[in-house]
């Protein structure tokens, strides 16, 4: 074979050159561009320097499907679902480095504590290692992982926090919010309550927008790709 190859080579070098390049698409089509395959086959996103992996990314959704299942009924859209999944995992991913570029933390007894803490982990009242390992057993999960995407979601809302912590009202909108709330009164008997109430929620409503205004903000600072086809 080598030896017709050499002689025909000479004959018809446009043979030889054909079979090489024939070779090379062959490796790149097999091999991947840089001849390691597919980097991306088990993500579905990288969120600057994290990822979503497959699992993680299912298991948020069949989460979310189940409660929304429950609560929307025949309402459910898949699609919605599985769009609510991913922004809430790329979300937790860009306030997580967030965080960390914050200096924040979260140390082992902070984890421990939430990790005992959940009630879905507790029998008769306590938290039990059996109860423990057989939930996440059943949800496919290790305790190392699991214990690594609670550090993650800690971390995140942690950040939140300290964004929403930030946010005050400004005399100008304390003076609209007690206008409101003159307004309110003015309808019916509005209760010390009720009106701390409303003050509250017009704080709430202003920590809101500032909490989308630094997704937004972090979405342009820290990249993020999406493998739809692995959704």
């Amino acid at each position: 074979m080598i030896k017709l190859i050499r002689e025909g080579s000479r004959k018809y070098p446009w043979i030889l050159i054909t079979l090489m390049l024939m070779i090379v698409v062959a490796f790149i089509v097999g091999m991947g561009w840089w001849g390691y395959g597919d980097a991306h086959t088990d993500r579905v996103a990288e969120v600057g320097e994290l990822s979503i992996s497959i699992e993680e990314y299912r298991r948020t959704y069949r989460n979310l499907y189940d409660y929304y299942k429950e609560n929307m009924g025949d309402e459910l859209k898949d699609d919605e679902v599985k769009q609510a999944a991913l922004e809430s995992l790329v979300n937790t991913k860009l306030w997580v480095q967030a965080a960390e570029r914050m200096g924040l933390t979260i140390t082992p007894d902070e984890l421990r504590a939430q990790v005992i803490g959940l009630p879905a982990f507790h029998k008769n009242g306590r938290f039990h290692p059996d109860v423990y390992r057989t939930i996440l057993l059943r949800n496919r999960l290790t305790p190392a992982l699991f214990e690594a995407l609670e550090r993650e979601r800690l971390l995140a809302d942690k950040a939140r926090a300290m964004v929403v912590d930030s946010v005050a009202l400004t005399p100008t909108e304390r003076q609209e919010a007690e206008m409101l709330v003159g307004t309110v009164a003015e309808v019916g008997s509005t209760t010390p309550v009720a009106k701390d109430l409303l003050m509250q929620n017009f704080l709430f409503q202003k920590q809101q927008r500032a909490l989308n205004a630094y997704t937004e903000t972090l979405k342009t600072r820290i990249p993020v790709e999406i493998y739809r086809e692995n959704m």
